[in-house]
């Protein structure tokens, strides 16, 4: 009986956080509060299986290079084009690149093919 408790008492913190995050992400649509980067990418480095994260090399249109740093379980081809969504943080944690993209890994909130 003890382990129906906690399996309830944890459901239900998952079921909230789960929430939590939906309206929090339905929010960020709703003000607009979040900016795109969308391109061909170009290249991929960092494929180390034991590394977090990956730059990603995109080009848009225009000509311009972004450099992207993404957690490894991101999907990205090279040769495809992809549409990036961030959320608007004005903070920056460290002033160190890698380590501000890795303590500050919310932001990124999805991506989609195009």
């Amino acid at each position: 009986m003890d382990k129906d408790k906690t399996f309830v008492f944890w459901s239900f913190q998952l079921g909230i956080i789960g929430f939590i995050r939906t309206y929090l992400i339905f929010r960020t649509a709703d003000k607009k509060t979040y900016e795109i980067v969308e391109g061909l990418v170009t290249g991929i480095d960092g494929k180390n299986p034991f590394a977090r994260l990956r730059k990603i090399r995109v080009s848009d249109p225009a000509g311009r290079q972004s450099e992207l740093l993404l957690d490894k379980n991101v999907k990205v081809l090279e040769g495809k084009r992809y549409r990036f969504y961030f959320g608007i943080n004005e903070k920056k944690l460290v002033g160190i690149r890698r380590v501000d993209a890795a303590l500050n890994n919310g932001t990124f909130l999805g991506n989609e093919e195009i």
